[in-house]
């Protein structure tokens, strides 16, 4: 009678050796959905035909894949310090503003200048100081900014 284990294991191998052909169309699937969107998204900003710009997009996009193979890590690194600073702003755009967020009806702001300078001196202060945790770092930049600039408008 054959091991319970090894009969297990045939079905195993088999998906395995199957699972890169399949992983491979999706990816190529969405990619081509991603380079199409694109090229159609610059082909409006632009008022140009589509073709050249889908075109465009993927010379882009194929150049920024190469950039990225052979930065990956720093690529992740600047995520890293970036990303914090803009979750940061939206939490405490939320929680400062949480009347604004009840209504069906909400404020409409133009754009924030007070946050976008958190989320830029946040990143900016995450990946050149170097002290203490980064992104722990860039979210106490990003919050005092985004605070004095609450502050600044209430007295408007």
């Amino acid at each position: 009678m054959p091991d319970l284990s090894s009969a297990l294991l045939y079905p195993v191998v088999l998906q395995l050796q199957t699972l890169p052909d399949s992983q491979s169309l999706n990816i190529w699937t969405t990619n081509d959905n991603a380079l199409y969107t694109a090229g159609l998204g610059l082909a409006n900003i632009f008022h140009q035909r589509k073709k050249p710009m889908v075109l465009l997009s993927g010379i882009i996009g194929t150049v920024a894949s190469v950039w990225l193979y052979y930065n990956f890590c720093g690529w992740l690194n600047i995520l890293n310090c970036t990303l914090p600073p803009v979750g940061m702003i939206l939490v405490l755009a939320y929680f400062m503003n949480k009347e604004d967020f009840e209504t069906d009806q909400p404020k409409l702001k133009t754009v924030d200048w007070f946050a976008v300078a958190g989320v830029i001196l946040g990143a900016i202060v995450a990946n050149l100081l170097h002290w203490g945790i980064a992104s722990i770092n860039g979210m106490v930049v990003a919050a005092v900014c985004y605070c004095v600039g609450q502050a600044v408008n209430k007295r408007k």
